[in-house]
């Protein structure tokens, strides 16, 4: 029968599959090394410390990689974001739901528009289910996952609670 010859892939090695089918065994011959309890010890405690001393990049500034985030609210940054159009009544259609932008003015803090109708306004869905509505950078409601609208007080009631679980109790 003919010879067949095996895939090109498995006559290839990479240079760290090649060291390892290469240098290691001629380095275990050498250390007199001969069963797989040896050949591991001999990886932990000799081979991985030289390997890492020969090839980790030593670090060009003293001190941690990671920096503080500055940038505002980490929230509002991973959440889903929708830009919508403002129906005539006020309404934002966020997947199935309409949730209504409070009307402005004294009462709720707000006097800057009397409406947002054909309005772009930005829709934020937090991963813990809540949304928000925002104009620019000016937040206009809150509202549960549900639609419902959270109320200023609710607001206050929640800023509480995030206080007091933060400060570890």
């Amino acid at each position: 029968s003919p010879r067949t010859r095996p895939p090109a892939n498995t006559t290839r090695c990479s240079s760290s599959t090649g060291r390892a089918r290469g240098r290691l065994p001629q380095e275990w011959a050498l250390a007199g090394i001969t069963c797989l309890a040896q050949a591991h010890r001999y990886l932990v405690e000799r081979y991985r410390p030289a390997f890492n001393a020969e090839f980790a990049p030593s670090a060009m500034e003293a001190g941690s990689a990671f920096v503080p985030w500055i940038a505002g609210r980490l929230a509002d940054t991973l959440c889903e974001q929708y830009e919508r159009t403002v129906s005539a009544d006020n309404g934002v259609r966020v997947e199935t739901l309409i949730v209504q932008i409070p009307a402005e003015g004294l009462a709720s803090g707000h006097r800057h528009r009397c409406h947002y109708v054909t309005a772009k306004v930005g829709v934020h869905r937090y991963a813990s289910g809540p949304m928000a509505v925002f104009h620019a950078p000016r937040k206009l409601a809150d509202y549960h996952a549900e639609g419902k609208a959270i109320t200023e007080n609710l607001k206050q009631m929640e800023r509480q609670r995030r206080d007091y679980v933060g400060a570890g109790a």
